[in-house]
């Protein structure tokens, strides 16, 4: 409580990474291989060490250490009444006074004893870069087969892995406590350092592994038709997604950015990333009819195309989280993952799991609350810290269809005129999102009353293609149609 934070927190520093590479080699190798001299069967694959740049999120998160960011907590106290929140002499005088009176080179004694009557020192958070920044890299790896099986179709089976190392993630324990003492001594009991709040440590060490398989059959099935089809069985896993520093897309509630676990890294984050999806198909095609007509009726029947594009995937991964032991942990930590003593999702999350008023559509529960250890029941006295896995759980699966419809108009020998419709999710599928993964009672005495919403579906998922762009919180549950016209030249 006595040392200054300058002994702890640099400033006035010209870089904000303590060291990072001074070069990365990145050695690639490939072949190609015709076994049977025809061009009908083609064998290729390669090997790459690939690297990415470390994330500028990173020199962010140091924006908000002292002396860049503090925090007053401004209040009465048994002398006197507080202070006006509008009178220039009263909260804004006060805020100002306890400005000045804080100084990087003074301790938290120093700090509190030089505040004016009836403010509270608030010990800082701070964020901290540990050790050398290295380019996060990543061993990739690939074999695949090509086989023509007619002069119109090709078969690809092409597998793709890889595997990621020194990637960045925080840790966000070092000054965290147990100040109930419900983890039976799996978590400290008192903070490391009292004059600090949540010590957040930024770390390199997190690791990847991806496996992909990948069928696609091609096929031109005449002069008017063409078309894809390609099958994805794929596993990602990671310790933490996006670098550990962004939340992913529209599912990013679910996110967990840290680590998990107070005694390691390993021992709950690795698990299936944020975007592992583990089967997906796509396909698409194009159809341009030529009737070979003249006249006024090839006006009529030529240079029409029909198009479209149809996904469908397994469902996201996610966490279920124990919302009833939300702050139990006091300066840090991660979210806490509830205990489950059963099975906790006993079947798919789906339409009838979808609840967007909950008194007019009441929605069953995909979540089995009696699988979830609640601590608020009297009966629950502290436990180890949870060893639930980072994302084992899985929400619904996605499925659409876009459809598109043009006919072209040839205007003299460089210039078409197409008019036409699109229309995105054309079968009007829904597709819902997430359901409700944090646990909650509530103890009024007698036994514990659970969230209703628990393992209910509020939310719709984004849309991969549509008008408005992606990630842009469009629902895409209903059907959107447009009329466009385009120039091509």
């Amino acid at each position: 409580m006595d040392v200054p934070y300058s002994a702890d927190i640099r400033t006035g520093q010209n870089q904000a990474y303590p060291g990072v590479d001074a070069l990365v080699w990145s050695p690639r190798i490939g072949f190609n291989w015709d076994p049977r001299g025809n061009g009908k069967t083609v064998i290729s694959g390669g090997f790459g060490l690939f690297y990415d740049n470390p994330a500028a999120g990173l020199v962010d998160n140091l924006l908000a250490n002292p002396p860049s960011s503090v925090m007053f907590r401004v209040r009465g106290n048994p002398t006197s009444v507080g202070v006006l929140p509008f009178d220039p002499a009263g909260a804004p005088a006060t805020w100002q006074a306890s400005a000045n009176a804080f100084n990087i080179n003074d301790s938290f004694d120093t700090i509190q004893g030089n505040l004016p009557a009836g403010v509270v020192f608030q010990p800082p958070a701070a964020n901290g870069i540990i050790g050398t920044i290295k380019a996060p890299e990543w061993d990739e790896y690939n074999v695949s087969i090509q086989q023509e099986l007619n002069r119109s179709t090709v078969l690809i089976v092409n597998y793709v892995g890889n595997h990621g190392s020194r990637i960045s993630y925080s840790n966000a324990w070092p000054n965290a406590y147990d100040y109930y003492g419900l983890y039976e001594g799996t978590v400290q009991a008192n903070p490391l350092a009292y004059s600090y709040g949540t010590i957040t440590q930024y770390k390199q060490g997190a690791v990847s592994n991806y496996n992909g398989l990948t069928f696609s059959l091609r096929k031109q099935f005449s002069d008017w038709i063409s078309g894809h089809l390609n099958y994805t069985w794929s596993h990602n896993i990671d310790e933490t997604s996006n670098g550990g520093l962004f939340q992913y897309g529209f599912e990013g509630t679910n996110t967990i950015l840290g680590q998990i676990s107070p005694t390691s890294l390993r021992t709950d984050n690795y698990g299936n990333s944020d975007y592992d999806i583990r089967h997906l198909v796509n396909a698409d095609f194009v159809i341009n009819p030529s009737f070979h007509k003249t006249g006024a009726l090839k006006w009529v029947t030529e240079g029409w195309q029909f198009s479209g594009k149809m996904f469908w995937r397994t469902g996201l991964p996610y966490t279920i989280a124990d919302g009833n032991l939300s702050g139990t942990i006091i300066n840090g930590g991660d979210t806490i993952p509830s205990v489950v003593i059963g099975n906790a999702q006993p079947g798919a999350c789906g339409s009838s799991n979808a609840s967007f008023d909950a008194t007019v559509i009441p929605a069953a529960q995909c979540l089995n609350p009696a699988a979830i250890l609640d601590a608020n029941d009297p009966s629950w006295d502290g436990q180890q810290y949870s060893t639930q896995r980072r994302n084992q759980y899985r929400g619904p699966r996605y499925f659409d269809m876009d459809l598109n419809l043009f006919k072209n108009f040839k205007i003299g020998e460089r210039l078409n005129l197409a008019i036409g419709a699109q229309a995105f999710n054309a079968f009007n599928h829904p597709n819902f999102g997430l359901p409700n993964a944090t646990f909650d009672s509530f103890y009024t005495g007698g036994a514990p009353i659970q969230d209703p919403t628990y393992g209910t579906i509020s939310t719709m998922q984004p849309t991969p293609t549509s008008p408005y762009g992606n990630f842009l919180g469009f629902d895409s549950s209903p059907r959107v149609m447009q009329l466009s016209g385009k120039l091509v030249f």
